[in-house]
């Protein structure tokens, strides 16, 4: 614990039902890049981080479409 939630390559945290992003979140180490120190969400940009989230969200509530929502599809 770092101050922060903790969350994974799909900003799902250790509780299942428990998502986040956005300045109170940071990637876990094991995400880390050799030379990269920055895991917190605050240095990328927001609009992003937010697509990222809905897009990890779509896939997991809507696993038959969620892909294909994602990827712009209808």
């Amino acid at each position: 614990y770092d101050g922060r939630l903790i969350v994974d390559h799909n900003f799902g945290s250790t509780d299942p039902a428990i998502y986040g992003a956005g300045s109170l979140c940071e990637f876990s180490r094991r995400f880390q890049r050799q030379n990269s120190r920055y895991l917190r969400h605050d240095g990328f940009n927001g609009r992003e981080v937010g697509a990222k989230l809905a897009s990890a969200l779509l896939k997991r509530l809507d696993p038959v479409n969620g892909d294909s929502v994602a990827a712009g599809g209808v």
